[in-house]
């Protein structure tokens, strides 16, 4: 019987190579030329540390990584430029062609580390590794890394460029990843399988999603910044330790949380003001840094120019969204001057006014047709004027539960898996600024920071205290 033609989504086209490819769109784009520019700069290590009653746990995963190709097939892609497009990068896929090739692709793309080392040495161990991974003659973007412990304390990761590591598709695949790893049993057999067919899961770009007439006016109609921006004054960061790292690509990396009773009430305060975690998280940073630049004057800007927005929310309703595994967001700057800031008041008042601000420069981007399109048309830094190069970088991850559920399987003595934490790492090779990270898991508010080792640790740390501090004046 003659396997029927899959549907290759808009935008993709098939060559005689026997290769699917589409041209990389906005942050897939940017996020592509920073890597090849500065030698892998934000290639994305995420995962989760685990325990599991499964016994053969590299056979299920290897298993379950064939299943989720189907799923978010870019997972064996790879990025590359075109002799006839030298501006551009393209994503390359090449389809699978039955169990057998598909089962030898995942056994090459996971790799298993048996070990005693800490979760931080081994995504230390795996943001060191320089993409592409060669798999089966072909590079890819992408790897799964399994780590195996005496204690049973396991960790899988995935690894790969931002251009296809957002945190959102990344924890949907995650999410994909567990339910076939755990109710194997209840999946299709992998000779069931059409082999090939999971082109039409391919991801289509925003330019697509949006409509290219909308680009067009973007171009002509151009787009609003912050009225809170004022290139006439200089921006303020957090001034590092020394201007030069003293080993390429180490990273220091540090974290805290904060305990399920107080993120709750810490929770419960911000939605009785009409506040979001994200909001109160861009407050603390920008008041925690504008009191690290207080020997400076009153007069102070505080710029922050890469705040995150996902372009999800653009997607249509009928569109796969959790099968999005490519990045979709855009950078916007946001602006807090201190004038506008009583910095004589209570620090849970300052964190309002903060807040208010923040929010009505938010809405005003939202507010704007044409956004998807700012980094596009504007560059992925829109702002022109000054700013600090040791500014925080920062996003909000958000709920994690909500993506991938801590529990899985375990009624009635079937396999189960326990995912215990979150873990998260970057590889920055050139960007001189503190980045950030916040989200909740198990009920803890959880934070990161980490930056090339122009920073000590203990000032991280000492940093990061000051951003929670300030936080927590919500609940005062």
């Amino acid at each position: 019987m003659l396997t029927p033609t899959p549907r290759v989504p808009a935008g993709w086209t098939a060559t005689n190579e026997a290769l699917y490819v589409r041209p990389m769109v906005g942050s897939e784009s940017d996020m592509a030329w920073v890597a090849r520019a500065l030698d892998g700069e934000w290639d994305c290590c995420l995962g989760f540390t685990l325990a599991t009653n499964i016994a053969d746990l590299p056979g299920a995963v290897t298993e379950a990584l064939v299943r989720l190709r189907f799923f978010t097939p870019l997972i064996a892609a790879d990025v590359q430029p075109r002799p006839e497009f030298p501006d551009k990068l393209f994503w390359v896929y090449k389809p699978m062609k039955s169990k057998e090739d598909a089962l030898a692709w995942a056994k090459a793309t996971l790799t298993v580390h048996e070990t005693t080392a800490t979760d931080q040495q081994i995504i230390n161990t795996i943001t060191g590794t320089r993409l592409p991974y060669h798999v089966l003659e072909h590079d890819q973007i992408f790897g799964c890394h399994l780590v195996l412990r005496p204690s049973g304390e396991n960790a899988l990761f995935m690894h790969g460029t931002h251009a296809l590591l957002d945190a959102r598709p990344c924890l949907n695949a995650f999410r994909r990843l567990f339910q076939a790893i755990v109710h194997r049993d209840e999946e299709p057999s992998l000779d069931e399988l059409t082999y090939g067919a999971e082109v039409s899961s391919l991801p289509v770009d925003i330019v697509q999603h949006v409509g290219p007439d909308l680009l067009e006016a973007a171009k002509t109609s151009g787009f609003q910044l912050s009225e809170q921006l004022d290139k006439s004054r200089g921006s303020i960061g957090v001034a590092p330790q020394r201007e030069k790292a003293t080993v390429h690509a180490r990273c220091e990396r540090v974290g805290a949380g904060i305990d399920a009773e107080t993120t709750a009430c810490l929770l419960a305060a911000l939605k009785k003001e009409g506040f979001t975690a994200t909001l109160l998280c861009d407050a603390a940073i920008a008041l925690a840094t504008i009191k690290y630049n207080a020997h400076l004057g009153v007069d102070l800007q505080y710029i922050h120019e890469i705040t995150v927005i996902s372009l999800q929310r653009y997607f249509p309703v009928d569109y796969p969204t959790e099968q999005h595994f490519a990045s979709s967001l855009i950078c916007v700057p946001l602006a807090v001057s201190t004038c506008s800031i009583n910095r004589e008041r209570p620090l849970r008042d300052q964190l309002i006014e903060t807040m208010s601000i923040l929010r009505k420069e938010y809405d005003a981007y939202l507010e704007q047709p044409t956004l998807p399109f700012i980094n596009i048309v504007a560059g992925i830094m829109p702002y022109p004027g000054k700013v600090d190069s040791h500014r925080p970088v920062f996003t909000n991850i958000g709920a994690v539960d909500s993506f991938v559920p801590p529990m899985w399987g375990g009624k009635g003595g079937e396999p189960h898996l326990e995912l215990r934490e979150m873990k998260l790492g970057l590889r920055i090779t050139a960007s001189p600024s503190p980045v950030l990270h916040a989200w909740t898991f198990r009920n803890v508010f959880q934070w990161q920071i980490q930056s090339m080792d122009i920073y000590d640790a203990e000032f991280l740390q000492a940093f990061l205290d000051e951003v929670i501090a300030t936080m927590l004046a919500i609940l005062e």
